[in-house]
């Protein structure tokens, strides 16, 4: 009984120097930051060391934002050459094929001279040039975001001939690309 009651003397001196800390902590920071507020009582300072359960709500979800539209340039237009600064292709020239609806620019080298492929890229990894070239000619339908996420999400695709189905299918329409590039 007597042992009992010792440590429950000490307990209460522990918890009563805790709180006297947190309060003179509390008046040394309102001393700092000048800031006048009444010290911490002993009710609320005893509260600190229990669980906060307003923290940990059950059942609610995590609502993320949407990713906005990337903005463009008034320079990037259909056929101007573009200076890219990313870091495979960092000074290489190539030209923009199209502006999807996200705001992504796909490019083109083209494949066969500078060794850029088909893609699409963010517009701030890019500086636009004067220089212009006609692609009246060429059909652009099917260059969306649709498209590159698919292509994108091929590397999942658990069956070989698919992927290189998918793959070689992208390198006829980069060859067929290319070639109209090359006449101009």
């Amino acid at each position: 009984m007597i042992e009992k009651r010792k440590l429950k003397e000490k307990k209460n001196l522990w918890t009563s120097s805790a709180i006297q800390k947190i309060n003179i902590t509390n008046k040394r920071l309102s001393q700092l930051f000048k800031i006048k507020k009444k010290t911490i009582n002993s009710h609320i300072s005893q509260n600190l060391f229990q669980k906060i359960s307003s923290l940990k709500k059950k059942g609610t979800k995590m609502q993320y934002k949407k990713k906005p539209v990337l903005k463009t340039r008034k320079k990037f237009k259909k056929g101007t050459v573009l200076i890219l600064l990313g870091l495979k292709f960092q000074g290489k020239k190539s030209i923009l094929l199209k502006i999807t609806k996200k705001g992504f620019l796909v490019i083109s080298g083209p494949f066969g001279i500078n060794g850029i492929s088909l893609r699409r890229i963010n517009p701030r990894f890019a500086i636009p040039t004067e220089i212009k070239i006609d692609l009246s000619n060429l059909k652009l339908g099917f260059l969306n975001d649709n498209y590159f996420d698919f292509l994108k999400k091929s590397n999942k695709i658990p069956s070989n001939y698919q992927k290189l189905k998918l793959i070689s299918l992208h390198r006829v329409r980069q060859s067929v690309i290319d070639r109209k590039l090359k006449k101009k």
